[in-house]
């Protein structure tokens, strides 16, 4: 038996973790583009934490 509690808990931290890359971007897009690429390793980064996220997201749904 699947515990649904537990699986809700995983989706509810990757939510909150797509929604602090989505803030997060909004704040990089604000930047001034001195030190432009510190700016472009920053939303690179952001861009990989997604991808990943989307995978956890796809990983959970596929386990419960």
């Amino acid at each position: 038996m699947v515990d649904t509690g537990v699986k809700a808990e995983i989706q509810n931290s990757i939510r909150n973790a797509q929604e602090c890359m989505v803030e997060m971007g909004s704040v990089l897009d604000k930047l001034p583009e001195q030190g432009h690429e510190e700016k472009k390793r920053l939303r690179d980064l952001c861009y990989k934490t997604g991808t990943l996220l989307k995978e956890a997201q796809q990983r959970c749904d596929k386990l419960f």
